[in-house]
């Protein structure tokens, strides 16, 4: 495991039924996903910035 790295639980959402996609905790929140749950396109975006943005908030 990386120096400095952090251990959590992520949950997964399916972006257009095809592609699972892991989830931060906050993201899940502030978008009010739910785990396993079926999102479209825009929204699979959407995570994956929020998810790129925290990361590298943290770092």
């Amino acid at each position: 495991m990386p120096y400095g790295a952090v251990v959590q639980k992520l949950d997964t959402v399916m972006v257009s039924g095809t592609v699972k996609v892991a989830v931060l905790p906050e993201v899940m929140k502030s978008l009010n996903l739910e785990p396993g749950q079926t999102v479209d396109d825009e929204i699979g975006k959407k995570i994956i910035e929020e998810n790129d943005r925290l990361t590298r908030a943290k770092n």
